[in-house]
């Protein structure tokens, strides 16, 4: 009978290596299928967040920080102010000048005394970076932080990883048709989340301190693509189908051999 020898002289029969390569099939498909779960468990987890963030702030802060995008966020934003629920307001982010004077113009004497802006900001990192010097700079221990309701997870987390011992309550503004309750209604509202939460994973990922934004910015935007994530899934599917495939063309054509 044909034996293999493995690293340490020992003999191994044939029977045994197409075992092994089995369990190992096995090992790579139980990966993926927790991969897979840990997934889907985490995507709960994000809309169970965006639904929180849609409550009302519960009491008044130090601060009102909005990052711009969507034009109704620096409305809502301003009325929080108007209404007593921050001492001041922090808007930071390229987009919205045109929503910022009107707002000015509205309320002059209030955007005189309570409100600073700061413009230069071109992603959500660089808004939580701008935040963070404005809120550091007015001395803020508390914040509610206003972005449309499926930024959320993000904006809070990238705002939480420079403020870590700052009291943050999220506001989440509606977007439009882009809500919770037409995730089942509208087929675009489901890609859209599933994209925000693919950028969501990307801001969580271990050791990203370490690259520059530009290096960041790329992984997320590589990330956010669901074309690239079901390319992945795919590739990953077929190298299991292939190999499992394989290791049954094995097990049907190897027969031992007497020697």
């Amino acid at each position: 009978m044909r034996h293999f020898k493995d690293q340490s002289g020992a003999k191994r029969r044939p029977s045994q290596t197409r075992s092994g390569f089995r369990n190992l099939v096995r090992v790579v498909g139980f990966g993926f299928g927790a991969a897979c779960f840990a997934f889907l468990l985490g995507f709960v987890f994000f809309l169970n967040e965006i639904h929180a963030a849609a409550r009302f702030p519960p009491a008044p802060v130090d601060a009102i920080v909005v990052f711009s995008g969507e034009p109704h966020r620096i409305r809502v934003a301003t009325d929080l102010l108007k209404n007593g629920f921050g001492q001041r307001l922090l808007i930071v982010g390229q987009d919205n000048g045109i929503e910022i004077d009107t707002m000015r113009s509205e309320n002059q004497p209030l955007f005189e005394c309570c409100v600073k802006i700061d413009n230069r900001s071109r992603n959500t990192a660089e808004d939580a970076f701008l935040a963070r010097n404005l809120v550091l700079r007015t001395r803020s221990q508390s914040l509610i932080l206003v972005t449309t309701s499926f930024h959320v997870p993000r904006a809070q987390k990238e705002l939480r990883r420079l403020l870590p011992e700052i009291q943050i309550t999220p506001y989440g503004v509606p977007a439009g048709f882009l809500e919770l309750r037409n995730i089942f209604r509208d087929p675009k509202v489901g890609p859209a989340f599933l994209s925000q939460y693919l950028k969501f994973v990307a801001v969580s990922l271990p050791g990203r301190e370490l690259l520059d934004d530009d290096s960041r910015q790329r992984i997320i935007k590589f990330t956010s693509d669901i074309k690239n994530l079901l390319l992945l899934i795919a590739a990953v599917g077929a190298l299991m189908v292939a190999a499992f495939a394989f290791s049954r063309h094995r097990t049907r054509h190897s027969s031992p051999t007497s020697g």
